[in-house]
């Protein structure tokens, strides 16, 4: 799905016969279908891709990550999954090796739900441990390969999340039906999240506000926060700049989808030199 100037339209990158999309970082994208062969790694706009080694099978109770590390230059895929005897396991690949490595993963109760992508931010990935009453986050750094858990500003609501922000991980969570706060933490010690935002969400009718809650779902170059209702999951921005909450418009005969979301720019990135050159930012 492609977002511009207030205005949607969805097309498809015909990846779908090699697996589900599962994470995406400068313009690479994860696909994974573990009946068919291993994780690929794919570039939609120069289609250049590889196939990994299959890991280890544990689906649905699992997550997939995607990140650059900026020390080795190269890209890491992160699988953490849910075993026999319900312990988080987790095994990391780098793109273009040959062999998963099995690391430590989480403590046990530490984390409950799994299934969608991490968010990759402050040199780390980010997971939201709970569906609701989430008191902190799980990370893991990426050049470490260390899990820690880091306090939240606030105890997490059903639709709150987490989100990049330019380098930066955000916490959006609701105050109230109609009132989000932005969070923001630039490192990993966890002791400096600041308050940057507070935004209010509604619609003005002749009996009042009509109050309805908004899911995070990613943040453009453009200084725009792309949010989704959860009534109906029509999609809206939040224009830090102009204070301006606006609804997407979405082409005809297309709503928008309801599933997961990941952010991703096209790019003519290659895994074999970590370099990246955006052509146009898609949101997807």
């Amino acid at each position: 799905m492609e977002i511009k100037d207030g205005k949607s339209m969805v097309r498809s990158m015909k990846l779908s016969t090699y697996g589900e999309i599962r994470a995406a970082c400068n313009g690479l994208i994860l696909l994974e279908n573990s009946r068919i062969c291993g994780p690929i790694v794919i570039n939609p706009v120069t289609r250049e891709y590889t196939v990994l080694r299959r890991g280890t099978i544990a689906h649905p109770h699992e997550s997939y990550g995607l990140a650059f590390n900026d020390r080795t230059g190269k890209y890491k895929v992160v699988h953490l999954f849910r075993d026999s005897l319900q312990y988080f396991g987790c095994e990391i690949i780098e793109v273009g090796s040959p062999t998963w490595r099995a690391v430590d993963g989480p403590s046990f109760g530490l984390l409950s739900q799994l299934g969608k992508a991490p968010v990759v931010s402050i040199g780390a990935m980010h997971w939201l441990p709970h569906v609701e009453n989430s008191e902190y986050m799980v990370s893991m750094s990426i050049d470490d390969e260390k899990f820690r858990k880091i306090q939240l500003p606030k105890t997490s609501r059903q639709y709150d999340g987490l989100v990049d922000m330019a380098g930066i991980l955000s916490f959006v969570t609701h105050v109230s039906y109609n009132q989000l706060e932005v969070w923001t933490l630039k490192d990993l010690d966890g002791s400096k999240w600041i308050l940057k935002h507070s935004i209010t969400v509604g619609m003005l009718t002749t009996v009042g506000m009509l109050t309805f809650c908004m899911v995070p779902l990613c943040f453009s170059s453009r200084n725009k926060l792309v949010l989704k209702r959860d009534i109906n999951k029509t999609l809206f921005t939040y224009d830090f700049e102009q204070k301006e909450m606006r609804e997407i418009e979405t082409s005809q005969g297309a709503s928008p989808y309801v599933g997961s979301y990941v952010p991703h720019f096209n790019s003519i990135v290659s895994w074999t030199d970590g370099r990246v050159q955006r052509l146009e930012d898609v949101w997807r």
